[in-house]
């Protein structure tokens, strides 16, 4: 793959003043804003060099040139280019091997395409790929982001950098569907390979049958995605507004936001497609959702219910509401962007799709609504209790404060997760009952974490957590056989049954943890 290819031609350049990005792109690569847009991130990490290498067609993009020249046969690949971004001086292809390994800031492969379709001359530089970290804000979140292996001169990164991989259509073979799939995608693949062809080899005719002049360039519709999805193997829960009865009213009910954060926060992603507004749009768009941001200090999750929401019954405040603004790539515009979250209008977004982890059989916010029942169905084993943090968490039940924040978690994560708390007197739990409640976990858990105002958002702490066997379908006939366990300060519960009224029972089983401890946090 050309990622890992050895370099033709390797030239080093100084980018400290009065080096000018603008010129520098403009003179290289047609002042593309994609492009540009990874100098100037280069730039915000005070990068003093750019290595600009040539390199063969291998891979992916060697899968790319030969899907072009059947599509195009006049096809020309006119430039490969691999650059890296680095915080120190480089000043020839021989110093790359001394350089330290955290003065490597990000790379891409640039692309330059000629051809003739459809009557009109496309010549352009585009993001092949490319992977520059996010911004390191304390507020910012994108978990379980990939490390793709990278090699720049004779010098291998086997875990380069932690990114989601940035990808940008070319009009010929590929449109904005495609580069955000390959966005989320390639983070499941071993290889991190992920060539076009595969995808359009998975398409099937537009819905209303084929149509000779219709091309994957041209967008791909929601069946096509959802095709290529199962394809590929991944599982994901979607919804298409349009074609719902009552499309407004499912628009407010199940809201595109919570879709998204859903896959963002479970570390696996989203997509969103929109239509475009205004006199002379036509189409939509679809982008890569992939993080999320995180406002610690934001007034509305508490004035909600206190203001503007009187005499409704609130159960629980998601962690979502905390959220400002999703982590997105725009092929468009660049990588890394910040989408403001309710930028885009209700009646714009149009199709939403929530990646799932491996071996999850419901979306996080489906685990949450049902986490929210158990834990209402366990505030008699939670109460008379003697402990401090108990009687508070239902104070702050009482007041519809109750805030629940759902994360993916395999068996042994959750084990090392409790394993490593300490509560706030620096108590730990004890090994032995560990491993007396080991056999009860499942592979695949959703850990729906418990808190309260100011202990969740301003300290980031919890008082327990609810799992659920993710690999199960949440419906009413496997309700209580998905409820794994609860923890909570000074006790475990553990479902027992339903009484003769239907009403479900709990066991408690001492747990030294008494106090707050931390949330499982994943950057």
């Amino acid at each position: 793959m050309s990622r890992l290819a050895r370099p033709v031609k390797v030239v080093c350049t100084s980018t400290e003043q009065p080096f000018s990005n603008f010129d520098f792109v403009d003179s290289h690569f047609q002042g593309s804003a994609p492009i540009r847009r990874l100098f100037s991130r280069a730039r915000s990490r005070k990068f003093k060099t750019v290595v600009v290498e040539t390199i063969p067609a291998e891979g992916a993009v060697a899968d790319e040139v030969e899907e072009l020249k059947a599509l195009c046969p006049d096809y020309r690949l006119l430039g490969l280019k691999r650059i890296s971004f680095w915080s120190e001086p480089v000043p020839d292809a021989s110093a790359l091997s001394a350089m330290p390994a955290e003065a490597f800031l990000g790379w891409a492969i640039l692309k330059h395409d000629a051809a003739t379709f459809r009557g009109q001359e496309v010549d352009r530089w585009h993001v092949f790929e490319s992977v520059i970290p996010k911004y390191s804000h304390h507020h910012n979140y994108a978990p379980d982001a990939p490390s793709i292996p990278v090699q720049i001169g004779d010098r291998s990164f086997p875990l380069a950098l932690p990114g989601w991989l940035y990808c940008q259509q070319n009009g010929l073979n590929k449109c904005c569907a495609h580069v955000a799939l390959r966005t989320l995608l390639t983070a499941r693949l071993s290889d991190h390979e992920l060539p076009y062809s595969r995808i359009n080899k998975l398409l099937p005719h537009p819905p209303g049958g084929p149509r000779p002049d219709w091309l994957p360039r041209d967008g791909l519709f929601p069946e096509q995605i959802e095709t290529v999805l199962r394809g590929l193997g991944v599982p994901f829960e979607s919804i298409y507004y349009p074609q719902r009865p009552e499309v407004e009213n499912a628009r407010r009910t199940l809201p595109y936001q919570k879709l998204l954060y859903s896959g963002a926060e479970a570390g696996v992603g989203a997509l969103l497609a929109f239509k475009l507004d205004g006199p002379n749009a036509v189409g939509g768009h679809i982008i890569p959702i992939f993080g999320h941001t995180f406002n610690e200090d934001t007034w509305a999750p508490r004035s909600e219910g206190a203001y503007f929401r009187l005499g409704e019954k609130i159960r629980y405040i998601p962690s979502e509401a905390w959220l400002s603004s999703f982590l997105i790539h725009d092929d468009n515009f660049g990588s890394d962007l910040c989408l403001p979250k309710r930028f885009v209008r209700r009646r714009h977004a149009d199709y939403v799709v929530a990646l799932l982890p491996m071996g999850y059989a419901c979306p996080a916010y489906a685990a949450e609504v049902v986490a929210s029942r158990f834990f209402y169905s366990l505030i008699p084993r939670l109460t008379g209790t003697e402990n401090v943090w108990l009687d508070r968490l239902l104070g702050f039940v009482a007041q519809r404060e109750l805030i629940l924040r759902t994360v993916p978690v395999s068996k042994a994560v959750y084990l090392d997760h409790l394993s490593s708390r300490r509560d706030w007197e620096k108590n730990q739990e004890d090994p032995e009952l560990i491993e007396a409640l080991t056999p009860l976990l499942r592979e695949h858990l959703w850990m729906v974490e418990v808190s309260v105002p100011d202990l969740f958002s301003s300290n980031l702490r919890k008082l327990g957590e609810i799992l659920l066997d993710g690999g199960q379908s949440l419906t009413a006939s496997t309700l209580y056989s998905s409820f794994v366990m609860g923890r909570f300060p000074g006790r475990f519960l553990l479902f027992l049954g339903q009484d003769t009224t239907g009403n479900p029972e709990f066991a408690a089983v001492p747990s030294a943890l008494v106090s707050h401890t931390g949330l499982l946090i994943r950057q």
